[in-house]
């Protein structure tokens, strides 16, 4: 497609007391130039049928293709045509191109996204390029019904069955996707159940939802008690406090004035693990 040399003038330079459409800029461009229709079509590939009815007025809507093909071969922006651009019903901006002369379509709301985006510090940018990947992330798994949440699990292979707790020391973090739910959804993390403390309730080797925080009287959480760690009913009664067991045949651990004790989330309930776990 032959090009033709030379930026032209902006056609709203001109003394018009409103902006002018399509038809008229391409009639300033057609004069300036001093082309025939079929001259215009002969370089830009766009059909004479077509460019007459871009010139009366016909067509208030010409494709985008078309638009482009004319911008190149007068050697204009493409916003010379139409700062705003109608298309299959919405109002797109498209002053933008990407490599290789390739058209992108925005939104006005895309639009003024961009322009936030453009004002922002570097360091907000970034937090907006994670918040962005974070809700894409959070969309996709979505999609396939998964959750993806820290999972705490034992270095070397440990039980509870003495009721002495798991040694914190020896736990590390892994990422488990889990199917998606509303437990899930809430949970900050994911521990594994030991021993028979919750039977009936919860078996060894459930895998328990958490929300981190504070646990009440009554709750059942996960605990840091010097060290050691349990999933237990916190109970608070007029004798003291303890961790309070489900298995009649399991010992509840009482809480000493001495002792340290951290609440590492509330239990929400059993989460259902995905097919595999993830990094």
């Amino acid at each position: 497609m032959q090009k033709i040399k030379g930026n032209c003038p902006c056609a709203d330079d001109f003394d018009h007391t409103a902006p002018l459409d399509i038809s008229q800029k391409l009639q300033f461009l057609k004069h300036r130039e001093g082309l025939t229709v079929q001259k215009i079509a002969d370089y830009s590939g766009v059909p004479v049928g077509t460019i007459n009815k871009l010139l009366r007025g016909d067509t208030k809507d010409p494709t985008l293709s078309t638009i482009e093909k004319l911008a190149r071969t007068f050697d204009v922006p493409i916003r010379y045509f139409s700062d705003t651009y109608r298309a299959d019903g919405l109002q797109y901006d498209i002053g933008l191109f990407a490599a290789e002369e390739q058209l992108i379509s925005i939104s006005h709301q895309e639009y003024a996204l961009l322009q936030q985006f453009r004002a922002a510090t570097a360091h907000q940018r970034q937090i907006l390029c994670c918040m962005a990947e974070l809700f894409l992330q959070v969309g996709e798994e979505l999609d396939r019904g998964v959750v993806t949440l820290p999972y705490y699990v034992t270095v070397a292979a440990q039980d509870d069955r003495h009721q002495t707790g798991l040694q914190l020391d020896q736990l590390k973090i892994r990422h488990i996707q889990v199917e998606a739910s509303d437990i899930a959804r809430q949970a900050d993390f994911v521990v594994r159940m030991y021993g028979s403390a919750m039977e009936p309730v919860w078996y060894d080797g459930y895998l328990l939802a958490v929300q981190a925080g504070q646990v009440s009287s009554g709750e059942v959480g996960v605990f840091n008690l010097n060290g050691r760690g349990y999933i237990r009913r916190l109970h608070r009664d007029r004798h003291g406090l303890r961790l309070a067991t489900v298995n009649r045949h399991a010992q509840n651990v009482c809480i000493l004035p001495q002792d340290k004790l951290r609440h590492l989330g509330r239990v929400l309930g059993p989460v259902v693990p995905a097919d595999q776990l993830v990094r």
